[in-house]
């Protein structure tokens, strides 16, 4: 053997030895996968997925693993906490998000003192800066937020004020990261600036919010990600905005506009029911917001929609 042909045996040998230790050491996602498929109205099966991207989160030996069991973890804190549990559930709503971005908190430090799942994806903890966590952090206290008094409210606005700046900060540094899940970092600003309770915390600005739902509404695709458009919590939310906007400005025509806008969205999201073109990984998602588009639209005109 040539001392070429060794150096080459040498080199192949390295690279198969790196490419089975990747291997060894992917996480397998396929039982918690099998078992997020299932959580349509199955707090059983949420119940089980979450203890399995749990543990993927907490063993993952790369980066990419924890984050996409963090993502999940995201997914099923949204589908259950916002979507499934009415507001009237304060208790349980409140335990979910905290669970995401703090288990204990301490009112009069503001600080956490036992940090959630969240906090594996942060900077600090993979160093790097990624949409996933901003968004996930600030829809985990805005929601957990809702569900609290209003002194935790004040005391830990500067954490939402925080996650959503640093995402909106991130978005504006790269296409990639403003596309990120329908463009979430976004939605999630437009989100916390349009609610009500944000007033009380110097966080309400539904200016601010309409131009942000916007982005979120015009997000491209991004990668095997569906753009903003299909993404119909977007547009569920720009409902909302256009509400806000009708009770702080009656005069700007704001109702009409929502009005319009909820009867195209409902057409759209009805004409993708009946073709069988709902996005295959988001069909719970989207038949809870259809059913919650319908409600805005019948609080908005009071009828029942109805398709043209």
């Amino acid at each position: 053997m040539t001392i070429w042909s060794t150096i080459k045996a040498l080199v192949a040998g390295a690279v198969m030895s790196v490419t089975i230790a990747q291997v060894a050491h992917a996480a397998d996602f396929a039982n918690a996968d099998r078992l997020f498929a299932q959580r349509e109205n199955n707090k059983a099966a949420i119940a089980q997925a979450r203890s399995e991207y749990l543990q993927l989160l907490n063993s993952a030996s790369n980066t990419n693993d924890k984050i996409r069991a963090a993502e999940q973890l995201g997914r099923l804190a949204l589908y259950e906490g916002e979507m499934l549990t009415p507001k009237s559930d304060g208790a349980t709503r409140r335990a979910i998000f905290a669970d995401c971005w703090c288990r204990s908190t301490s009112l009069f430090s503001r600080t956490c003192n036992e940090p959630g799942w969240v906090e594996k994806i942060s900077p600090a903890a993979i160093g790097q800066r990624i949409p996933a966590y901003y968004y996930y952090r600030g829809m985990c206290i805005g929601y957990w937020g809702e569900a609290s008094n209003v002194l935790e409210q004040a005391a830990f606005s500067g954490a939402l004020r925080d996650a959503v700046n640093g995402g909106i900060e991130i978005a504006n540094q790269s296409a990639d990261n403003s596309a990120y899940e329908g463009g979430a970092v976004h939605r999630v600003a437009a989100n916390v600036w349009s609610n009500p309770l944000a007033r009380a915390v110097g966080l309400y600005d539904i200016k601010k919010a309409l131009v942000q739902i916007d982005r979120a509404l015009a997000a491209p695709a991004n990668g095997s990600q569906d753009p903003g458009s299909l993404y119909f919590d977007n547009h569920r939310s720009k409902i909302i905005v256009m509400k806000q906007l009708n009770s702080d400005e009656p005069s700007e025509g704001w109702k009409a506009k929502a009005i319009d806008f909820a009867n195209e969205t409902l057409l759209d999201m009805n004409d993708r029911i009946e073709q069988d073109q709902i996005p295959a990984s988001r069909v719970p998602e989207f038949k809870v917001i259809f059913d919650h588009m319908k409600i805005d639209y019948r609080a908005l005109t009071g009828r029942d929609w109805q398709p043209e």
